[in-house]
């Protein structure tokens, strides 16, 4: 008999937001801009084209912005039960939220640096205790479903997923993700299966007119 195909974890990042646009470290309650709902869109539809009836389940950060992305494609694919996670949310910066990127970089502040702590926020190490338990519920849900998964998240606690839970070789680098960017992985054998795919956007360009630095 054929051997049965693998099962597939999608991994997906949100729509664009104001945040990204003004390189702005996000408040929890950022929603997508009109390009991000756009995006979500041309994701939906072509999530809808190539996976219907493969894809069997969609979970999502309940962070708007998420939230809001993994809706669009939820609508576009009928029957498949949408559930939101809190476990996959983006990394929590605390009081740093709503500052932007170029005025905390002049006042020395390294949000990566391994032991910087934003106030009321998540340590690289609390993250990354996270990002794994957020890795144990994306292989239970997948194990308890009939099919691929699609997970809708963010940019940070996918790079985490990818760089520390998935199998790369040596060929496959971690780019920064763009928005609603698609990674696809094993769900056997772990092995990254398509990075940061953005075929869906056809034309539409990149950010709007501003350089990308850090991604979240």
């Amino acid at each position: 008999e054929p051997r049965k195909m693998p099962k597939r974890i999608f991994l997906i990042r949100h729509g664009e937001t104001d945040g990204n646009a003004t390189r702005t470290l996000q408040p929890a309650d950022t929603p997508l801009n009109e390009r991000g709902t756009q995006q979500a869109q041309l994701l939906a539809q072509h999530l809808a084209a190539t996976e219907t009836g493969k894809v069997k389940r969609i979970c999502a950060s309940d962070l708007p912005r998420a939230k809001q992305t993994a809706t669009f494609v939820a609508e576009a694919m009928p029957d498949i039960p949408l559930e939101f996670e809190p476990l996959l949310q983006e990394r929590n910066f605390g009081d740093l939220r709503g500052r932007k990127y170029d005025n905390l970089a002049a006042e020395g502040i390294n949000l990566l640096q391994p032991d910087y702590v934003p106030p009321n926020g998540e340590s690289v190490d609390m993250f990354h205790k996270r990002a794994a338990q957020a890795w144990d519920f994306i292989k239970q849900a997948t194990s308890n479903t009939e099919g691929d998964i699609i997970i809708v998240s963010h940019g940070l606690l996918i790079t985490a997923l990818i760089k520390n839970h998935v199998r790369l070789t040596e060929q496959q680098q971690v780019q920064p993700l763009k928005n609603t960017c698609v990674s696809v992985v094993d769900a056997d054998d772990h092995s990254l299966l398509l990075f940061n795919d953005t075929t869906h956007l056809g034309s539409m360009p990149a950010l709007t007119g501003v350089k990308r630095v850090a991604n979240m």
